[in-house]
């Protein structure tokens, strides 16, 4: 019997760092949705909404915090100079889809996110980080903080089987 896949969203602004991870997370069994703008994850996301969603396709996503956020609209200011806009991103768009989707943060910019979350007046947004399944994990070259961990963090978000 053929296990089903876990389909992950790579979002992540450097073509190189996409490609690598992408690849990696195929070969180590995942069928990989790549993205490198804000605005082609959330499409992904969102899906054609006159046919079945591909939000209920996706088990988990794989995403950096530092992209281009011209695309956030309204909610642009709440990035901090692009620096969170994988968060507010995820935070405004996918989670109130959403609510538990299976989320690793892969980025240098993990210990910002954290700040502003223990700073933020707004306790919905505090109140939203703690009850996902959030792990976070800054990009880094040992063998905790680079690809072998990024995987560790994927499996510490999806049960062992795909249903």
């Amino acid at each position: 019997m053929n296990e089903k896949k876990y389909v992950i969203l790579l979002l992540e602004d450097d073509l190189g760092t996409l490609k690598n991870i992408g690849d990696f997370l195929e070969r180590n069994g995942y069928e990989v949705i790549r993205c490198c703008r804000i605005d082609q994850a959330n499409e992904r996301f969102q899906g054609d909404k006159k046919q079945n969603s591909s939000a209920d396709q996706i088990d988990c996503i794989v995403t950096d915090l530092n992209m281009n956020d011209e695309w956030l609209g309204e909610y642009k200011d709440e990035s901090t100079d692009m620096t969170l806009s994988g968060w507010v991103w995820l935070y405004r768009f996918v989670y109130p889809i959403r609510p538990e989707m299976p989320t690793v943060i892969y980025s240098k910019f993990v210990d910002e996110l954290h700040e502003r979350i223990g700073d933020t007046t707004d306790p919905q947004e505090r109140e939203v980080f703690e009850r996902n399944n959030i792990k976070c994990l800054s990009k880094g070259n040992t063998l905790g903080t680079g690809r072998i961990g990024l995987l560790d963090k994927i499996k510490e978000a999806l049960p062992a089987t795909k249903e």
